[in-house]
């Protein structure tokens, strides 16, 4: 056996070597190789080699193409000449999911041979479930919760959003966009996690060509994916044709507006949390969601809202060329707070108060306002009754008094 020193080096050395030449050169061969997985469980990986004499040492390596070291597993050989590895592969610390797990293989043998295998990969997505496809055009969906008209509906969503989207700016419908959708939302957490995403309601990744919803087969299901398909269709839109990094430069109240504006059907509280936060002084300033939106799920929801309602106003006040420009000048200058004042000769925190002073109606707290909140459910008609008996026998006994 070589000294550890020696073969350290060698190790190295062939390392920067090109792929297969060290096995060209090299008096062993990988004859065959496969691997298989359960998603968030184990990996399994067998190789069969042929070796001129006896394989006395040899490693493997495993790595993800989503970046980190690969590990390193010390191989048990024998007269077979076929090696069987077992790796529990439970976390997003080992594999990111949706990603391609890569292996190779370092062997020496008796006369000394040393060789390096091509590297292998196979591709680790979620296969605990029996996943149903469907195709369209530039859409397909898999999904295992549901009939196949659930699968149909979800590309008509997408088809529908990415011609709403196309409307308001000339952008390319998706050229891909495959959608893998969970039953719950704790499942598409779950997953995404793995895939170390932070999750919110979705995950859109263009690099990949999918997207991730949160769909289940229930009564409100039509809704959701009226909501949810073309929102994520926008999202790839934007970064399909401007790129990720001048999609990601853009204000947030802009790129999720423009999203909250594809969806076909949209919070129908909308207007009513927007009237009661603006009476309260308690909306959002837009400067700040130029970045980020809140975590906490209220304010995140009357973010939305906001960018939402600010977008319409905006299309509704400069029309359609005046939007698109407005468009175009925030992807060639980003700058949130004046990327409008070419269109509007104002600046992102002056057309806030206009937005506001267009949309909503100031509105002073009166005596009726304070009656019409009472809870009058739950005081009922048994309240009512009574006052009414207080009130009648109270008359009665007055009446029946005589002073003296």
């Amino acid at each position: 056996m070589m000294k550890p020193t020696y073969r350290a080096l060698l190790i190295l050395l062939i390392c920067l070597l090109p792929i297969g030449k060290a096995a060209a050169q090299s008096g062993i061969r990988l004859v065959s190789s496969e691997a298989s997985y359960l998603y968030d469980d184990h990996l399994s990986i067998s190789a069969q080699f042929e070796s001129q004499s006896r394989l006395i040492e040899g490693q493997a390596f495993i790595a993800s193409d989503a970046g980190g070291p690969a590990e390193m597993i010390e191989l048990e050989l024998d007269s077979s000449q076929r090696v069987e590895i077992q790796l529990r592969i439970e976390g997003a610390d080992r594999f990111p999911a949706f990603s391609h797990i890569q292996y190779w293989f370092l062997l020496t043998n008796a006369d000394g041979d040393l060789f390096e295998s091509e590297k292998q990969s196979i591709y680790y997505e979620d296969n605990r479930h029996d996943w149903q496809t469907l195709s369209q055009g530039a859409y397909s969906v898999r999904w295992y919760a549901g009939e196949a008209e659930f699968g149909a509906a979800i590309l008509a969503a997408a088809q529908h959003g990415a011609e709403r989207l196309a409307a308001l700016l000339p952008l390319e419908p998706p050229s891909q966009l495959d959608f893998m959708v969970y039953p719950t939302a704790d499942q598409l957490r779950d997953v995404l996690d793995l895939a170390g995403y932070d999750w919110i309601a979705g995950h859109t990744d263009p690099d990949l060509g999918w997207a991730m919803l949160a769909i289940g087969p229930d009564a409100a299901q039509s809704l959701e994916i009226e909501r949810q398909v073309p929102h994520e269709v926008a999202h790839h839109m934007l970064i399909e044709n401007l790129g990720a990094e001048r999609a990601a430069a853009l204000p947030l109240w802009l790129s999720e507006g423009l999203a909250s504006n594809t969806e076909a059907y949209s919070d129908p509280d909308r207007q009513q949390l927007l009237q009661l936060n603006h009476a309260a002084g308690t909306l959002i300033p837009l400067s700040q969601l130029c970045r980020a939106f809140p975590q906490d799920g209220d304010r995140a929801r009357l973010a939305y809202a906001q960018a939402a309602d600010f977008l319409a106003y905006l299309h509704e006040t400069a029309g359609d060329a005046g939007f698109r420009a407005l468009f175009e000048n925030y992807v060639s200058n980003p700058d949130c707070e004046n990327g409008s004042q070419s269109v509007f000769a104002q600046s992102l925190s002056e057309l806030d108060a206009a937005w506001q002073q267009a949309r909503f109606v100031p509105h002073t707290v009166t005596l009726e306002d304070h009656v019409a909140a009472l809870p009058w459910d739950a005081i009922g008609y048994s309240a009512l009754f009574a006052f009414l008996i207080f009130v009648f026998f109270g008359g009665l006994g007055g009446r029946g008094k005589e002073p003296r």
